[in-house]
């Protein structure tokens, strides 16, 4: 199914119809009488690290109180790592604020960076530690409940098109997987 040639620190993955397994896992839940809204994202995240050979993988939640985002979940980043423990107000979010406005994705890369880098968090950026990342907020109906943040500092395949589209399908199909369950 894949290929896979390690290098220290490098993840180097070819896979090759995975991409559509994530996409099926997902709708799948929807049918489970008891999943949950943890599993659901849990599996999100999951498919993103692995299906999509994301390097870092994290969900960024809202607080109950709308007043602070923290990294709640998150995959390839170690646990001393700055960007485990990351929260912010969202009132100092900047760019992660603004999309919680609605259901809307970013690619920040070496164009992007340079009309939004005034707005994105300096806290954001050094725990990340790259300017080469996605973000899309998370919805549950017209509610915001986060933002899933992916990027692939540490492989060898870099950010595209290809992983953007399919970046913000599976959030796209992760807020309906989350909306209709909540619905239950």
């Amino acid at each position: 199914d894949f290929h896979k040639t390690e290098k220290p620190g490098v993840k180097e993955t070819h896979k090759t119809s995975s991409a559509d397994d994530i996409f099926s896992r997902i709708k799948n839940l929807v049918k489970q009488q008891n999943v949950t809204k943890s599993i659901i994202l849990n599996t999100c995240i999951n498919g993103l690290f692995e299906d999509f050979s994301m390097s870092k993988v994290s969900l960024l939640l809202l607080s109950q109180d709308k007043h602070k985002l923290h990294n709640r979940m998150s995959r390839g980043i170690p646990k001393e790592a700055a960007f485990n423990q990351y929260q912010i107000e969202t009132s100092k979010a900047g760019l992660l604020k603004i999309l919680l406005n609605k259901p809307q994705a970013i690619w920040i890369n070496e164009t992007s960076l340079k009309k939004y880098h005034k707005i994105i968090p300096a806290s954001l950026l050094a725990s990340i530690m790259t300017t080469d990342f996605l973000a899309m907020s998370l919805f549950i109906g017209e509610k915001p409940i986060g933002i899933i943040y992916a990027d692939r500092t540490e492989t060898t395949d870099k950010l595209d098109e290809k992983a953007f589209t399919q970046f913000k399908q599976l959030i796209s199909l992760t807020s309906k997987v989350l909306t209709v369950i909540s619905k239950r």
